[in-house]
């Protein structure tokens, strides 16, 4: 059974895009291959493949409106 766990968010410092205000979240995640036993359980066959690192862009603020979920000034300091 193939799952993805997100081990780790970290977010750049907002720079200003246009009109707009944004910042680069890196989002780390760990691949995982589970084996189930017959009966249920995780085999110890189990194992994770090398940590996938993906960057976006995220709109912070247009203009002088907070977008949701940021609910921080606008400009951000």
């Amino acid at each position: 059974m193939a799952t993805v766990e997100v081990a780790d968010v970290k977010d750049g410092a907002p720079y200003r895009a246009g009109s707009d205000w944004v910042l680069d979240r890196t989002t780390t995640t760990l691949p995982f291959c589970n084996y189930i036993t017959p009966t249920g359980g995780y085999s110890l066959r189990s194992y994770s493949l090398d940590p996938v690192h993906a960057t976006e862009r995220v709109t912070i603020c247009r203009g002088a409106s907070p977008v949701a979920p940021y609910a921080g000034p606008c400009p951000p300091k």
